[in-house]
């Protein structure tokens, strides 16, 4: 058992590092910059006869008006298509990984994470080694190792991915919470209460020990894991409005 033990700390550990380092990889910055590229090299072909250059237009802007506001362009759904299958699909590469190094664990399952256990709801090694290095995956565009720890693109998408994986139902309380938080009080408001909503519902699913349809069971660990996922939503939220 202590071999097991062992081998899914050290899988758990290498998953986690490589799923920052990949998700750092700015996959839809990098899609933009092509893009832009190739789109001056166009004009510079087709000579001064052209219109000027609309930056916001190359980059996938959908419009000249609030960025907050305006639609997005082909090549933003694209690389947060991108961003969202890598965040993803590395939070379930972790759980296949890491189950397969625990092979003392196959058949009938302990709960075996560090968290929780002042309770019986707790996860395997390999739910919780899944559970954050989605989150370290979709905190790698945020501050992007190789943009020098700069924000390589939204990471809201992949986030919000990993919320309808993990916990479908706090998800669902956080979008009805955004919608009636919009109505009353605008974007800002929406975003604060659709926060709350989507913490305060994992805790209750905890404390409560409501059951589950999709993604893990409800307890410590994922009320910890939402709160900062929401941390890290609320800190790009109020980077994107700090004044310049």
């Amino acid at each position: 058992m202590h071999h097991d033990i062992h081998s899914s700390a050290v899988a758990t550990c290498a998953c986690w590092a490589a799923a920052f380092l990949l998700g750092s990889i700015p996959l839809g910055h990098l899609l933009a910059r092509s893009r832009l590229r190739r789109d001056l090299r166009r004009l510079e072909r087709g000579g001064r006869r052209r219109a000027p250059l609309d930056l916001h237009a190359l980059l996938g802007g959908g419009g000249t008006g609030d960025p907050a506001t305006s639609l997005p362009g082909a090549t933003e759904i694209i690389g947060a298509a991108l961003d969202t299958a890598k965040v993803v699909g590395l939070a379930l590469a972790t759980l296949v990984i890491v189950r397969a190094a625990s092979p003392g664990f196959h058949g009938e399952v302990p709960p075996s994470s560090a968290v929780g256990f002042v309770t019986d709801q707790i996860l395997t090694l390999w739910q919780s080694a899944s559970l954050w290095a989605g989150l370290a995956a979709g905190v790698g565009p945020l501050w992007s190792l190789w943009l020098g720890f700069r924000s390589g693109g939204q990471a809201q998408a992949p986030l919000l991915a990993l919320a309808i994986r993990f916990t479908p139902a706090s998800f669902v309380v956080a979008v009805a919470g955004y919608f009636i938080g919009r109505a009353a009080g605008g974007p800002r408001i929406g975003v604060v209460v659709s926060l709350v909503g989507f913490v305060a519902w994992t805790w209750a699913g905890w404390l409560l020990d409501l059951p589950h349809w999709w993604g893990f069971p409800n307890g410590p660990e994922v009320a910890l894991w939402s709160a900062v996922l929401a941390g890290v939503v609320a800190a790009k939220n109020a980077g994107a409005e700090a004044p310049a």
